[in-house]
């Protein structure tokens, strides 16, 4: 009986001492992963900003664009002198507040 005991105590200390050795690894593994995770993380916001920054160029020039070549088909159609009759559609065009209000 006092060798059966004796094993077992010798089996628990091996074990304890175990699950401490790999409670230890686990630690400074995961220690060392999460500082890699932050220097991943710490790229991917520079690579946002920088793609961020890019489409901000990109809207800024697209709308750019967009606002001039509208204010050029409005500039030609304001100075087109086809005809007559397209004279209340100018004045509309031009002044819409008074169009709005016929009591002026």
């Amino acid at each position: 009986m006092e060798i059966f005991s004796l094993i077992t105590n010798i089996t628990s200390i091996i074990l304890s001492v175990t699950s401490l050795v790999l409670s230890l690894l686990f630690y400074f593994k995961s220690v060392k992963q999460s500082e890699k995770t932050d220097s991943i993380n710490q790229e991917i916001k520079a690579n946002v900003d920088k793609t961020q920054f890019v489409f901000d160029l990109m809207y800024k020039d697209m709308f750019s664009l967009f606002k001039n070549q509208s204010d050029i088909t409005l500039n030609h159609a304001l100075n087109r002198n086809t005809s007559d009759d397209k004279e209340p559609i100018r004045k509309s065009i031009e002044s819409p507040k008074e169009s709005e209000n016929p009591s002026k």
